[in-house]
């Protein structure tokens, strides 16, 4: 096998290769209403826990529904951007995975060189023994 199949083998190799599981990572976030009267924790994309201030309960059902959807939305978005920074953390360097990916296209780019070298000498060289 030349040196070219040899590289080719081995990529074809590592892309059959099953990708990683990617682990998401457990954050903690919370919201509140803009009162700060209503408290909502958000674990891992579930609600885990409500507080509510005792002097909310003056107010109506309708504005208590209210506090508590702008706690919840708080606290899920609040978790919604600490689960992106948490995975951004996880995600490889793209600078380092372009140099990888320069150094493999500067090796293929090598021995295909030298592999057509190879051929033209053969061509050359039968050439000349016909000719």
């Amino acid at each position: 096998m030349n040196e070219l199949e040899d590289i080719l083998s081995r990529l074809g190799a590592e892309l059959e290769k099953p990708l990683p599981a990617v682990e998401v990572p457990t954050v903690e976030a919370e919201g509140t209403s803009e009162d700060q009267m209503v408290r909502v924790s958000v674990t891992g994309g579930q609600v885990s826990g409500i507080v509510i201030d005792p002097r909310s309960m003056r107010k109506s059902s309708v504005e208590l529904a209210d506090d508590l959807m702008q706690a919840m939305n708080a606290g899920l978005k609040a978790h919604a951007d600490a689960l992106m920074v948490a995975m951004q953390a996880q995600a490889p360097d793209p600078t380092s995975l372009s140099t990888e990916l320069d150094a493999v296209a500067d090796e293929a780019t090598k021995t295909l060189s030298d592999y057509l070298d190879l051929m033209t000498q053969m061509m050359e060289s039968t050439a000349a023994k016909e000719g």
